[in-house]
């Protein structure tokens, strides 16, 4: 697991929230937010980017992924990730086929992000991202 549950710990310590009142003000449950500050999982997408806007920081920092702590408001007007998903493979003419054959995700996780019949989780996440060269905060459309 990346360095995430030091950022999240970090993000909470500098911003003076307990655990409690994160939990309160997004419907987290405390005990899934101790396990992401244990590093046992990583939270949901959905979880993920509420956490990123809450802290205003870019997921790939608060994944670990990226080591600039670059201030980002939240966007409202996101598109949905099967849009933004579809938009990425046209744009590095990119098959599915090809993304699975070379990430080992499977085809159909791959079809239902396509057609928004599901999210990736965080850990797909990273790993698209890293496929395409691009940030976790550009696939979740957040930049």
């Amino acid at each position: 697991m990346s360095k995430f549950h030091e950022r999240l710990a970090g993000l909470i310590i500098e911003s003076e929230t307990s655990v409690q009142e994160l939990s309160e003000k997004y419907g987290f449950s405390p005990s899934a937010l101790y396990k992401w500050l244990r590093g046992v999982c990583y939270p949901s997408f959905d979880n993920l980017v509420l956490l990123a806007d809450n802290f205003g920081c870019s997921a790939d920092y608060l994944l670990g992924l990226k080591d600039d702590e670059v201030e980002y408001t939240a966007n409202e007007q996101r598109q949905p990730f099967g849009v933004l998903f579809t938009a990425l493979l046209k744009e590095k003419n990119v098959s599915e086929y090809r993304l699975v054959k070379q990430t080992g995700l499977a085809r159909s996780k791959v079809d239902e992000w396509r057609k928004a019949a599901s999210l990736p989780s965080a850990e797909s996440l990273i790993l698209v991202a890293k496929f395409f060269d691009v940030t976790v905060d550009r696939l979740v459309g957040r930049e």
